[in-house]
């Protein structure tokens, strides 16, 4: 098994995070010149800016049109990691409800204060504004707020797919036959809703590029864990299936999943998409991802990276 190139894991050791604008202009400044000095011509090399409030700045490595895509998101998140509730006990799906059950309490005292305005003799308008508001700035805030704490520790989240991203990406400058049939792309404020994802998809249709004949695999959080999970929105479809029946030949332990709530990556910008994360099993048997968006992210396991990228390479160089 080959290790990851020393050109990746320097790049991700000189950026450990990349959560302001200037960390990540810094970060796709030397990304650009490892991929120059690997070879890549410098129209192969977009920077796309989608502007709009977060500034968003995606990085296309070779042929977007190509129908095969390996991404990941390069920012780095705050540390909000109480909010996603990922639990060695019960999952991450577990955890999820529980929190969910968590705000019952909150529902029924903002209702008690609201009633309690609205039996007074003459409640004023702004009374009654500030009765309903007021709870849910609280509870805004409650979530906003730890996102605006820079985590300074994304051993796992996602370095890891980043790595395995690049990695894929300089097997591709060695095999130039091979390298615009297959497009890597990292994307940009994954952490605030997709926001780079979804910009590149729409940029995409403005291309007139039917990402509905590209079939994209997204790698979220894969240097940690001991199940490697392939997470689908919808039906994985025939591309998919020869994805996930690839690996498991290979041995590695893929899991197939479902799911529109619960790990929530980029993959779910895409019709036809998978995301590929390594996951630890809870005592009670649902899978959660092990401390993300938080201080605790700091192991990434690079020999089970670059096992990975070795394997997705192989797989593209079949497939394509």
């Amino acid at each position: 098994m080959n290790d990851l190139s020393p050109a990746v894991t320097e790049l991700i050791d000189n950026h450990p995070y990349r959560y302001s604008q200037s960390q990540k202009s810094e970060f796709l400044l030397d990304t650009k010149r490892m991929l120059r000095a690997a070879g890549y011509n410098s129209d192969r090399i977009e920077e796309q800016r989608l502007g709009g409030i977060f500034g968003s700045r995606n990085l296309i490595i070779g042929n977007p049109e190509a129908e095969y895509l390996v991404t990941a998101h390069y920012d780095t998140p705050g540390r909000n990691g109480f909010l996603l509730g990922t639990s060695p006990l019960v999952g991450q799906t577990g955890a999820n409800i529980i929190m969910l059950l968590l705000l019952i309490p909150f529902f029924i005292a903002e209702m008690w204060l609201i009633s309690s305005v609205l039996d007074q003799p003459e409640p004023s308008v702004l009374a009654v504004i500030g009765a309903i508001l007021a709870p849910v700035v609280v509870l805004i805030l409650l979530m906003l707020v730890p996102m605006l704490i820079v985590n300074r520790h994304n051993s796992n989240d996602n370095s890891s797919g980043v790595m395995c991203v690049l990695q894929c990406a300089l097997y591709a400058a060695e095999h130039p036959e091979l390298a615009d049939r297959c497009c890597f792309v990292l994307f940009d404020n994954e952490e605030w809703g997709l926001v780079g994802s979804i910009g590149f998809v729409s940029r995409q249709k403005k291309r007139k590029i039917d990402t509905g004949k590209q079939f994209a695999i997204n790698l979220d959080c894969v240097g940690v864990g001991e199940v490697l999970a392939a997470v689908t929105t919808v039906a994985p479809g025939e591309r998919c299936k020869t994805l996930t029946d690839s690996l498991s030949r290979l041995g590695l332990p893929v899991e197939c999943k479902r799911s529109q709530l619960v790990f929530m990556s980029d993959h779910a910008a895409f019709p036809d998409a998978v995301m590929l994360s390594y996951m630890n099993r809870s005592k009670l048997g649902p899978l959660y991802i092990p401390n993300i968006h938080s201080r605790k992210d700091t192991q990434c396991d690079n020999r089970l990276v670059a096992e990975l990228a070795e394997h997705l390479w192989g797989y593209l160089c079949k497939t394509v």
